[in-house]
């Protein structure tokens, strides 16, 4: 019986590691919890372009609260590209134009899976929302100006747009991005955006998905992007479409 019981103790431990080995490969990948998520991308909206990061960990299969941070563009609808045909600088200009608007979001959010995936070829549907602190900065527009006198003749001037001096004939094109930097004013707030979500990718662990939704950025003063824009607005709404990337791991 001693005999038996070595053979048989012998045979297992030999043929063990092949059952392991098969267990490991048959596992659904689909179904790890990997408890660490990090994410970027870019996005398309209604009032311009936007730059997203978040990094969290997941609460469940289906639920991973997240940190957001992004760096949002706020155009206004009716922001319409010019030209001066007398100017030799093609860039042109944006008559009536204000102020250049972009905001810093901060905040945090929960992204929650409604459908999730049978398997690592399939998508899973889901949804996730974020909220947070933002706030606004407000460069003023400088444009360069058309100036004539009988000594100089015709010079263009750097100078901050004024609707009341500057008027599509005397503009010949936009300044430099970073002139009137210093002269920007911020605004602190509020935003919210909640999206539907959809991911795909063959590697669980690599992060695929496309977002479709609405954000709001509120502030308790009114700003104004456009000259006509009087007394201004308080609630920026949105909507936009991003490409979300990113990855998923357990190790520290």
């Amino acid at each position: 019986m001693g005999r038996l019981l070595f053979i048989f103790s012998a045979l297992f431990m030999l043929w063990s590691p092949r059952l392991n080995a098969q267990l490991v490969k048959g596992v659904d990948e689909s179904k790890i919890i990997y408890r660490n998520v990090v994410q970027g991308g870019v996005s398309l909206n209604s009032r311009g372009l936007g730059l997203h990061f978040r990094k969290g960990k997941k609460l469940h299969y289906t639920k991973t609260f997240l940190y957001d941070c992004s760096l949002q563009n706020l155009k206004h609808p009716k922001e319409v590209k010019s030209v001066n045909a007398f100017s030799k600088n093609s860039n042109g200009f944006l008559y009536g134009k204000l102020i250049s608007l972009n905001a810093i979001q901060l905040g945090a959010g929960i992204q929650k899976t409604i459908y999730p995936k049978n398997d690592t070829k399939s998508i899973a549907i889901g949804y996730s929302w974020f909220g947070g602190f933002s706030l606004a900065m407000a460069k003023p527009v400088y444009l360069y100006i058309f100036h004539q006198s009988d000594m100089e003749g015709i010079q263009e001037k750097l100078e901050r747009y004024n609707p009341e001096k500057h008027f599509p004939d005397n503009i010949s094109s936009r300044a430099p991005f970073f002139k009137g930097f210093q002269q920007s004013r911020f605004y602190p707030g509020l935003y919210g955006t909640w999206q539907i979500n959809c991911s795909f990718g063959s590697q669980e662990e690599k992060i695929k998905m496309l977002e479709t939704g609405i954000s709001l950025n509120a502030y308790p003063a009114k700003i104004s992007i456009m000259a006509d824009n009087q007394p201004g607005q308080y609630l920026f709404f949105n909507f936009f479409i991003r490409f979300i990337f990113g990855k998923q791991w357990n190790h520290p």
